[in-house]
């Protein structure tokens, strides 16, 4: 349960409903502390609700401080009363509803149509079984029934919720996705008092912005995040397909501003067999100053000047894609100069070969964080060698596509001392099945070398299959039969403590490692440094969140 919000706030500048109440003759600042306590009860929380108007508030603001609209029945309910207070806003004088209102007590907002496709699976009988077998009528009410729904949902669902977001006055952050992406979402988000945006949507046409617009900025937006593309479907006799108008109203509000931003917008002719669509890379010109974190994932296109405006001095994060020299990205990074305040680099080089320039990590000495990955091992050979010179590299995470490393590759990255976090990783990039039988006795023997190791993680590792279960399975699929909690899963983990015992012994500084999908970390007992089984981190989703840990990098996926 959150934290409440101050009385002022969620009270709107309201009279208090019991102002001889003892609870409220208590300095605010120890109340806020007090209804702090009561908010991890529950049962204590709805008690409070009842005793008056204000009480209700405080409960309120604790209760529906994180609101998740996912279009279910529920939240159809709760956003039908936040219109009404929405109504009651906008035609007052003071901007103020009738009573206390829920939208006060709301900071952190989720809008999105989950339900709504499971309703249309379950409506057009997709859930257990076929539209096979059904006769004529039935299918004919289930696709009436779609359209209500889909109109429901485009006239209604999405309209009242832009309406209700700009009146909800404690927003903080915010998060919408499935949506159309046009004028309308633009007036709703520009000038909220927001500190977090995530944008997700498609656009159904070329974007055709106002440019008689007031541009209100969102002056308090900290960190955007933007995923765009074009609707499945989309059509246009226009052979220039330009989303540009769109990204440069929405960054220009929130420029001055933004210290995080993450842009992952897909490329329609990157999807489509149809050549005659040809789509513009996203250009725009304005100073971010304070941009801190950039994330720009792959297929995004942008031209050398959106590039100069966003990779610049300032930086402290960056992650990008860095392929062929022929790539606009590439030829802009391996031209521009060293960005001195750069800490950490994550490039995905999907398609980097044995010559494509390595300038830009050449000369960013200082950075402390590298992440190399979907990359040629060519690539990667010539990177590690380029790495002897970074003397203030303390994390490195490298993937080789091929299902071993290289004894050559292990050679040159045991040559870099100042390493204190090493995750590596090979062969199949996800996925059930792995393939790179890892070999820890050599790989050890290279690992040894780096002095100053605390943290090691392996991924993507797997071993031979038992005797019993060879010829039930592909060689690669050696963790389909251990599971977290089964008994092969305990004997597994047996055999993960061996090997974690002698990367013990063989590195004197290491505190934590993964090998395996099993968590250890390394404790002393009577003077002995001993690792302990900590946890687990299951295929997927467990490996990315150690590394997004591991590289202070939120929503950042790695192999």
């Amino acid at each position: 349960m959150s934290p409440p919000l101050s009385l002022d706030r969620v009270i709107e500048g309201r009279h208090i409903a019991s102002p001889s109440s003892i609870l409220f003759t208590i300095p605010r600042e120890i109340l806020h502390l007090i209804i702090g306590h009561v908010a991890s009860d529950k049962s204590h929380l709805a008690s409070l609700a009842l005793v008056n108007s204000t009480c209700r508030q405080l409960a309120r603001s604790c209760q529906f401080s994180n609101l998740h609209l996912d279009y279910g029945s529920a939240a159809v309910q709760v956003l039908a009363m936040l219109q009404k207070e929405a109504v009651q806003k906008y035609r007052s004088s003071d901007r103020m509803t009738v009573s206390p209102s829920l939208g006060a007590c709301v900071r952190q907002l989720t809008v999105d149509a989950t339900e709504y496709w499971t309703s249309l699976r379950s409506i057009l009988g997709r859930d257990s079984h076929s539209v096979l077998g059904r006769d004529e009528r039935e299918i004919e009410i289930a696709r009436s029934a779609a359209v209500v729904l889909s109109e429901h949902l485009d006239h209604f669902y999405w309209p009242t919720a832009l309406l209700v977001i700009p009146t909800l006055p404690n927003l903080r952050s915010l998060c919408i996705s499935g949506l159309t992406l046009d004028d309308d979402i633009l007036d709703c988000l520009i000038g909220l008092p927001i500190k977090s945006l995530k944008l997700s949507g498609q656009f159904l046409r070329i974007p055709n912005v106002r440019t008689e617009r007031n541009v209100c900025p969102l002056q308090t937006l900290e960190t955007l995040r933007i995923d765009t593309g074009w609707e499945f479907g989309f059509a246009s006799n226009n052979t220039g397909l330009d989303p540009s108008s769109f990204y440069k109203t929405l960054l220009a509000s929130c420029c001055s501003s933004l210290h995080g931003l993450e842009i992952y917008h897909k490329k329609f002719d990157s999807f489509s067999e149809d050549k005659k669509f040809k789509e513009m890379p996203l250009s725009f010109c304005m100073e971010f100053p304070k941009l801190k974190r950039l994330i720009i994932r792959r297929l995004t296109v942008m031209d050398a000047r959106a590039l100069s405006c966003l990779v610049r001095e300032g930086l402290t994060f960056l992650n990008i894609t860095y392929d062929d020299d022929d790539d606009d990205t590439s030829q802009f990074l391996s031209e521009i100069g060293q960005i001195r305040t750069l800490d950490t680099v994550i490039l995905s080089c999907f398609e980097a070969t044995g010559s494509t320039s390595t300038r830009f990590i050449e000369i960013n000495t200082q950075i402390r964080s590298l992440a190399i990955f979907w990359t040629a091992d060519a690539f990667l050979e010539r990177v590690i060698q380029s790495l002897h010179h970074h003397e203030s590299l303390k994390r490195l995470s490298l993937k080789w596509q091929e299902d071993d490393i290289p004894e050559a590759s292990l050679e040159k990255f045991s040559l870099l001392p100042s390493i204190e976090m090493l995750h590596l990783s090979a062969g199949d990039d996800s996925g059930w099945p792995h393939n790179w039988f890892v070999d820890h006795n050599k790989l050890r023997r290279y690992v040894g070398c780096l002095s100053h190791l605390r943290r090691l993680i392996i991924t993507r590792d797997t071993y031979p299959l038992q005797s019993d279960e060879v010829g039930f399975l592909d060689p690669g699929r050696y963790y389909d039969f251990r599971k977290p909690g089964s008994a092969s899963w305990a004997a597994h983990e047996t055999r993960m403590l061996e090997h974690a015992f002698a990367y013990v012994q063989t590195l004197p500084m290491l505190e934590f490692l993964h090998i395996g999908q099993v968590i250890f970390t390394v404790e002393k007992s009577n003077g002995v440094r001993e690792p302990v089984v900590t946890g687990s981190a299951w295929i997927g989703k467990g490996e990315y969140d150690v590394l997004e840990k591991e590289f202070r990098a939120n929503d950042v996926l790695f192999p």
